[in-house]
């Protein structure tokens, strides 16, 4: 018998585990757009809000070297970027609650306990 693991033996043990979640394809749309509203929104408020010279006081100077001016920095919201991260977001969660709903995948004799199974 042999060990090497093909297209469809790794399919059909991923189908038979049932290792895909309603759970984790839903968590994978949350954490981008969660990631989206961080990049996009709360760095650039922070960065204005506690600009780099805030915190020079802190800096430790471990060789000394030629001192540059850093170029100016422009803070821009992407709003439109957080915007479509989020109709993403909620396109996604109608997806995964639509699938779950009309799929009632799968079939498990008593009832499916933890009720997030896809596949």
């Amino acid at each position: 018998m042999s060990n090497i693991i093909t297209e469809d033996t790794l399919f059909k043990f991923i189908l038979e585990k049932h290792l895909i979640t309603l759970t984790a394809i839903g968590g994978i749309f949350t954490f981008a757009f969660v990631g989206s509203f961080k990049g996009d929104i709360l760095d650039p408020l922070l960065h204005f809000i506690f600009p780099d010279e805030f915190f020079n006081f802190m800096n430790i100077t471990i060789r000394e070297g030629e001192q540059m001016q850093p170029p100016p920095v422009s803070i821009n919201l992407r709003i439109g970027n957080f915007f479509k991260s989020m109709i993403t977001w909620m396109i996604a969660m109608c997806g995964v609650y639509l699938l779950h709903k009309y799929t009632r995948f799968p079939d498990i004799e008593g009832g499916n306990k933890n009720g997030a199974v896809l596949v």
